[in-house]
């Protein structure tokens, strides 16, 4: 992420491409990794494709912005996995990604309607959220697990 001299901040990626398939690349280094053509649309399948980086996008987004609520509510919370599945659709004939859901599991003992409170906010907060909604249902599901409840975050 680059200062834009704005008062915002610029990301890069670049995709190159050839056939059914590339690398997308950030800037930063961080990010590289293949993209192909869907199998369900044609294509050979064998990367990473638009939608699977809007979820990725998505989720990583609004874990930021919900970590920065409960830092700032001190809300005591030990882990976060957001789970977001984005649907491709055809609309008056064309692809459209038609919705978008996130689960959110959180450890934490905190109360659970905190947790749910700080979770709505990250998603009004959340710049991706903000692109998206105009066109894009995000429908947000939290689930708060209690700290040495035994249950592992990853069968929720």
């Amino acid at each position: 992420m680059q200062n834009s001299g704005s008062g915002g901040l610029q990301a890069e990626a670049t995709v190159e491409w050839s056939g059914w398939g590339g690398r997308v690349r950030g800037a930063g280094g961080e990010l590289d990794v293949a993209t192909a053509s869907q199998v369900e649309l044609g294509g050979p399948g064998g990367g990473t494709n638009p939608e699977e980086l809007l979820a990725a996008t998505l989720a990583n987004c609004f874990s930021s912005e919900f970590n920065a609520v409960v830092r700032a509510r001190a809300l005591p919370v030990s882990s976060v996995r957001t789970r977001v599945r984005t649907t491709l659709g055809v609309v008056d004939g064309r692809h459209r990604i038609v919705a978008a859901a996130m689960d959110i599991v959180v450890t934490s003992t905190a109360p659970s309607i905190d947790v749910e409170a700080a979770a709505r906010s990250a998603a009004d907060d959340c710049p991706v959220c903000a692109v998206l909604r105009p066109t894009v249902p995000v429908v947000v599901s939290v689930y708060v697990v209690e700290e040495g409840e035994g249950k592992d975050i990853h069968e929720l």
